[in-house]
Order: C-alpha cells, then sequence, then structure tokens
C-alpha cells in the first residue's frame, strides 16, 4: 500500500467520513458526447484527448468551434441527456455506496438538477446516493467530504495542501499537469478509484 493509498484509508476510516463524487466526466461523458455533437455541426473530428483545458464558460472548447462549451452542455443535458453514455460500473457502483458514504456531487447549479436526476435513474437505477447541487463554478473543496472523486484539475489545487481532504483524481488530458501529492491520487476512471477503495 502507498502512502498515498494508506492516507486514503485513514481519511474514509474516520467517523463520519464522506466521500464527495463527480458526475462530468466521472460518471458520465458528457465532455466526449460534446464533441461527437459539435463534431457533426463543424464538420471536425476532434476526441476528448484533444481537450487540454478544462472548459471554461464563455469559452468554446476547442479551435474551429464557436459555440461556448456551457451552451452546448446545458442544452446536451436538458434535451438529450439518454444520450450521455455512463462511465461507472452500475455493480462496483453500488458495492461502494453500501460500503461507504457517498454523495454525487456537482457543481452545475440547481437549474441543471433535473436532467442529472433523470440521467442517474436511467443509467444507475439501484444506486443508494445523495445527490449535492452547488451552486455554478463554485469551490466543493470547501464543502465538508474528507475525500473527492474528481476530475477537476482546479479542485485538486484547491485542496492540494489541506492535510484532512485528499483527491483520487480522474486522468484527463486536461489534467495532466496535476502532480501526484500526499493527499493528490491519479487513478485511471471511476471504476479504478471504486477498486482501490473497496480494497482499502
Amino acid at each position: 500500500m502507498s502512502n498515498q493509498e494508506a492516507f486514503i484509508k485513514e481519511l474514509i476510516s474516520r467517523p463520519g467520513a464522506k466521500i464527495a463524487l463527480d458526475a462530468d466526466q466521472v460518471l458520465a461523458q458528457t465532455f466526449g458526447r460534446i464533441a461527437e455533437v459539435l463534431n457533426i455541426k463543424y464538420h471536425t473530428s476532434y476526441t476528448l484527448n484533444d481537450m487540454k483545458e478544462y472548459p471554461k464558460p464563455g469559452v468554446p472548447l476547442l479551435p474551429g468551434w464557436d459555440e461556448p462549451f456551457d451552451t452546448t452542455y446545458d442544452r446536451l443535458w436538458n434535451e438529450d441527456w439518454k444520450s450521455i453514455p455512463k462511465l461507472a460500473d452500475p455493480t462496483l457502483f453500488e458495492k461502494a455506496c453500501e460500503k461507504m458514504h457517498i454523495d454525487i456531487v456537482t457543481s452545475r447549479g440547481e437549474e441543471a438538477a433535473g436532467p442529472l436526476k433523470e440521467w442517474m435513474k436511467f443509467n444507475y437505477p439501484n444506486v443508494k446516493a445523495k445527490m449535492v447541487i452547488v451552486p455554478k463554478y463554485s469551490d466543493k473543496g470547501l464543502l465538508p467530504y474528507n475525500l473527492y472523486i474528481d476530475d477537476a484539475p482546479r479542485l485538486s489545487e484547491s485542496i492540494a495542501n489541506n492535510s484532512g481532504k485528499a483527491v483520487l483524481l480522474v486522468d484527463a488530458p486536461y489534467n495532466k499537469s496535476i502532480q501526484s501529492a500526499s493527499n493528490i491520487l491519479r487513478v485511471n476512471n471511476v471504476d479504478d478509484a471504486f477498486r482501490k477503495l473497496l480494497q482499502l
């Protein structure tokens, strides 16, 4: 067991320990689906691997796309959420939720909560996890969670020096600059994160 894993084991063993699980690009393949949609519109052939920068509101995700990321993002969730693929194995997800206190925490804002709840019921019908919706673009690192399973580089940066929190950072092209640290452990995907936690 690595020092990082030992630290995470200690964190999630604390009384009342809670885990915050992100939705986009952790449970739901949102960015990849956006690429498919915009490739058709703009006659491009981008994939998730081309996304070297984390999406910013009001800015196109990739060169040659004129539509701001958040415009496509909101439309996709509101009008075509069934087309967004799931990234977690439902059985593994259920086992993790049975063993640990896991909340699905997303900073998408209340206006987008409905489609996400429907998507969760559609893709993970047997998962028992509370959904926590925080204001758009807020810092989830300030919330009372011990461990985060997330892909956003800004979250890792936010809690890098917080000795009471840790991140299982889901690998993505746009978070490669984030270095592993005593409280940041890179994982291949959400299933990898669940397996590590279930083995601790």
